[in-house]
């Protein structure tokens, strides 16, 4: 079945068979566009974190003295966060390997070896990590690294801040 589509003037119209295949060029523009939106996502989660983190770790340190009970509340409130935001990031980061295996694979299709940087580069990661456990870590090692550390000083903290008030 053929659907026509108007041009951005109204004027063309642009005949496209259902099932068709986009040329390489477009095929690879849409999939680094899903990349680019996904990744750009991914580091506002990040951002967004990092500020809400800030400011209730700020909380805690001004009331864990006079309000040891609040500062507990204020910091479990932000290890659930942490966790959510873990959460968050791991949606993310499914969504830009699936961009990165279209990347992948549109340019071995469409491209030279010598212009196939997301291929080159996720074969040099592969390689790095099986060759050295200390290779540079990926932004993914970098996030749940962190996550996880402001989760656990949150649930630490949290847990002083009830023995505080219980004293």
């Amino acid at each position: 079945m053929d659907v026509v589509k108007s041009g951005s003037g109204g004027d063309e119209a642009h005949r496209a068979s259902e099932g068709s295949i986009q040329p390489p060029d477009k095929a690879l523009d849409h999939a680094w566009r899903y990349f680019a939106l996904h990744a750009q996502q991914r580091i506002s989660v990040f951002n967004y974190f990092i500020a809400f983190s800030g400011i209730m770790a700020a909380g805690v340190g001004a009331t864990i003295k006079t309000m040891p009970s609040a500062a507990a509340v204020i910091a479990l409130i932000l290890a659930a966060l942490s966790f959510v935001f873990y959460k968050l990031d791991a949606r993310a980061s499914e969504l830009v390997k699936i961009s990165e295996k279209a990347l992948i694979d549109g340019e071995r299709l469409s491209m030279p070896p010598y212009a196939q940087v997301v291929a080159t580069e996720a074969g040099s990661r592969a390689t790095n990590l099986q060759n050295d456990s200390s290779a540079t870590w990926t932004f993914g090692q970098c996030f749940r690294f962190i996550f996880a550390l402001v989760g656990m000083t949150a649930t630490l903290g949290g847990l002083f801040s009830v023995h505080l008030a219980l004293k």
